[in-house]
């Protein structure tokens, strides 16, 4: 008599778990799609990370949810910016079949943060920059700009545009 080979509780437990997939419609040319409850945990946690590691975007207020591919964003941000951006990070993730797109752009709630918003958003979106880590603190209207450029000239243009900014008492750059 041949005897299998003793079996642990969790391998017995994992499994009896009956796979929960489903067959998604294929384009025309190529093969189905399948996802199944795991493809959606690790389709947010994906977005999560890109969401964390993209400077553009501060995703504190951002909920992320996904359910056969389709990815909800829910919850607040400041500029239309960042909205765009996390819209956009979502949609070119991996198994993701769509987006749906529920995030509000609210005003700040104060001057200060109105202006280290409009400031850091201004010097982000200009493709001349290429800025490798900003941070903008304003208090009492008073303006830092920290970071790493590439060289002095990037610098000038990062200090011109915090200088385009009116409002500010007086502008100190750290870069």
């Amino acid at each position: 008599m041949i005897q299998s080979p003793p079996t642990s509780p969790i391998t017995r437990f994992v499994t009896s778990i009956p796979r929960l997939a489903i067959l998604l419609p294929a384009p025309m040319g190529k093969p189905a799609i399948q996802i199944n409850a795991w493809d959606d945990s690790t389709i947010e946690i994906g977005i999560k990370n890109r969401f964390g590691m993209d400077r553009r975007l501060d995703p504190k207020n951002i909920q992320i949810s996904s359910r056969d591919g389709v990815v909800v964003l829910r919850g607040t941000v400041l500029t239309d910016y960042e909205r765009s951006i996390a819209e956009l990070l979502a949609g070119t993730s991996k198994k993701v079949r769509g987006v749906i797109k529920e995030i509000k752009v609210v005003p700040p709630l104060n001057r200060d943060f109105a202006l280290t918003k409009a400031v850091r958003e201004d010097i982000l979106q200009n493709p001349a920059l290429k800025v490798l880590e900003l941070k903008v603190e304003v208090r009492d209207g008073t303006a830092r700009l920290f970071g790493f450029v590439k060289d002095p000239k990037q610098r000038e243009k990062v200090k011109k545009i915090g200088e385009e900014h009116l409002e500010f008492k007086t502008l100190r750059t750290i870069l």
